[in-house]
């Protein structure tokens, strides 16, 4: 028979034994095996698990390789085409996440920048293929009265584009656009592209230079054999005698 003091002693081992496994039960931290910070020891979840800590590219193959991580968050980079490289290429991957695909085909038409001979986006054929040297677009202006001289820009186009009517792709001899687009002007095809003027005397001869504009006057008219043509331009002359003759 146990004596009373053989009872308390092993009373109180089994309280202290009970309370010791009770604290380790409910032993607090991340119970998700998931998790970047599972805590294997954990038996109560406190909310603290996370998951981006440990997540990243965990393929050896791709360029952002990162052998740090254990999780792999389906952002790897692969260099599958023809014209791509990781950035690290000619040396050893670092292995770090920092690897980047590194396109070599800065217009996208497939032909690798070292082999295109026109990789320029604004040309023509950057996307030529066979490549060929780069074809600069030709600028068009809008030619409302038809003497060959741009009044107005209406863009570049290259050949196959549709180009607006009324166009031309020429400006003066001095690159200027035209001065005159009134083509009921007396000189709105002359090359010499001058401000608009008129022929009041109807002579063909623009006012600014007719030598003589008065249509009173025997030799106004400059075309003297009536092909339209100006033949002369004359000073007005007097007609002393009223018989229609200088």
């Amino acid at each position: 028979m146990c004596s009373p003091f053989k009872l308390i002693t092993a009373l109180i081992l089994t309280l202290c034994f009970v309370t010791s496994e009770g604290r380790a039960e409910f032993n607090s931290g991340c119970t998700d095996e998931t998790a970047c910070n599972y805590d294997v020891n954990a038996t109560a979840d406190d909310g603290s698990c996370e998951y981006t800590s440990c997540a990243g590219c965990t393929d050896h193959l791709a360029c952002n390789y990162d052998a740090s991580k254990t999780k792999n968050d389906n952002s790897c980079e692969f260099a599958d085409d023809l014209c791509e490289t990781c950035s690290w290429s000619g040396s050893a991957n670092p292995a770090d996440g920092s690897g980047t695909v590194v396109t070599a085909d800065s217009d996208g038409d497939g032909i690798c920048n070292g082999s295109d001979l026109c990789s320029d986006t604004s040309k023509c054929n950057y996307d030529a293929n066979p490549t060929e040297a780069c074809v600069d677009p030709v600028e068009y202006y809008h030619d409302e009265d038809g003497d060959n001289i741009g009044d107005y820009s209406i863009g570049s186009f290259c050949s196959g584009d549709v180009i607006p009517g009324s166009s031309t792709t020429t400006l003066d001899a001095n690159g200027a656009l035209d001065n005159c687009t009134d083509n009921y002007a007396c000189n709105y095809d002359a090359a010499s592209n001058e401000a608009c003027d008129d022929d009041a005397d109807g002579d063909g001869v623009c006012d600014l230079v007719d030598l003589c504009s008065n249509p009173n006057v025997p030799n106004f008219d400059a075309d003297t054999d009536g092909d339209d043509i100006p033949d002369t331009n004359e000073a007005c002359c007097e007609d002393l005698n009223n018989n229609n003759y200088c």
